[in-house]
């Protein structure tokens, strides 16, 4: 599953860069049944809390499933490798201004 448009970077790349930029371990994968029954228990909570879950059942299905087929990998890897440059220019730019 690819996360932003314009850079060839899958969500585990993009949770990877994210990890590096705050300065702590990158997050291990789930087995996708534990995901999905986080969703399904999460929902239930939510109907009693009325607050919004992280995971829900539906996007722990998404995840699981690779529900999305990418797109085919641009034959210039600079190209991702240029936006992940700008991710962290991002990132240092919303620490500047306190918004993480």
């Amino acid at each position: 599953m690819y996360l932003l448009g314009g850079a060839d970077a899958t969500c585990a790349a993009v949770a990877a860069i994210m990890a590096e930029l705050l300065g702590v371990k990158a997050p291990r994968a789930v087995p996708a049944f534990v995901l999905k029954l986080l969703g399904r228990v999460n929902d239930w909570v939510s109907y009693l809390t009325r607050k919004e879950p992280d995971v829900t059942a539906a996007k722990a299905e998404l995840v699981c499933s690779g529900g999305w087929t990418p797109p085919r990998p641009r034959r210039n890897s600079a190209f991702g490798q240029r936006h992940c440059a700008r991710w962290s220019r991002s990132f240092r730019w919303l620490q500047q201004e306190k918004l993480l």
